[in-house]
């Protein structure tokens, strides 16, 4: 297995973060159900919609945390499996787990629920994205 080193982590992570707030509007986070396709192609409308902010985050110490502006507004009531983040012209970047602040297990994208309510409201918590390796 290949070690990186914390300051080559963080310029790839800068990279990203860079591609996220490279469009005029802001980056977004799409969450649906499971299954989570291996092609991360979306079966599915997304339950919710999570727009990230001006920056889209901050890198250190090998982590990308994410930045949401606000709480997304559900559209579909759904168990949150998922996620495609995407820059602001909807081009993927990428696609990661979520889960329930409850029971995170390994999740890039932590939420404040375990099931969406159509029309309620749910929060990214915490969003944490570092190279595996």
């Amino acid at each position: 297995m290949i070690g990186y080193d914390n300051r080559l982590i963080d310029a790839m992570l800068s990279g990203v973060l860079a591609a996220l707030d490279g469009a005029s509007n802001p980056a977004k986070v799409a969450i649906y159900p499971a299954p989570r396709p291996a092609d991360g192609v979306p079966n599915a409308a997304p339950l919710v919609t999570v727009p990230l902010a001006r920056p889209a985050g901050t890198v250190a110490t090998g982590k990308l945390t994410l930045a949401p502006s606000a709480d997304g507004l559900v559209l579909v009531e759904g168990d949150p499996a998922w996620c495609r983040i995407c820059d602001g012209n909807d081009r993927l970047l990428l696609v990661a787990d979520v889960a329930p602040q409850s029971a995170p297990g390994n999740a890039e994208i932590i939420l404040n629920a375990e099931r969406l309510y159509a029309g309620g409201a749910v929060r990214i918590v915490s969003g944490e994205i570092a190279p595996h390796g």
